[in-house]
């Protein structure tokens, strides 16, 4: 944990971010809405073309923060080493456990230009909500199953 937490802050001091002010220590000591914080403002830099990640968190509500999270998550790949279920991990998420947040922001930061591709490209190629009426046509049916 102490080898991830100092590339974690390592990554953090470089460009684009910029966080001279964090040591292992204080990085260590971060209340939990601040982890979620900053997981936020890496979210911002990997995918800087979706607005909802320019945000402080304390103006969102946490539950909309959680769906946020795991929607980035899911579309950048993110697959968690924990041995739990979606939701105690969500839960976790949510509350801004260091279990959860320590080894998605080190996933993160070990491979940036790589997940900046990946949501650049994730918005052209994720599946999206065809209403059910539009779908009664054959042809817009057979286009969607694609």
């Amino acid at each position: 944990m102490v080898e991830q937490l100092k590339f974690i802050v390592e990554q953090l001091k470089r460009p684009p971010f910029n966080r001279k002010d964090y040591n292992i220590l204080t990085f260590d000591n971060l209340t939990n809405n601040q982890l979620l914080q900053v997981l936020t403002d890496v979210f911002a830099v990997v995918d800087p073309y979706d607005p909802s990640h320019k945000i402080d968190i304390r103006d969102e509500e946490p539950d909309k923060t959680a769906t946020r999270h795991m929607n980035t998550l899911k579309m950048l790949g993110y697959r968690p080493k924990l041995e739990t279920d979606v939701n105690t991990f969500r839960q976790n998420l949510v509350s801004g456990d260091k279990s959860v947040v320590f080894p998605i922001l080190q996933w993160l930061l070990e491979k940036i230009p790589e997940h900046k591709e990946r949501a650049y490209l994730g918005r052209y190629l994720s599946r999206i909500d065809v209403p059910s009426e539009f779908l009664s046509d054959p042809e817009i049916a057979e286009q969607h199953e694609r």
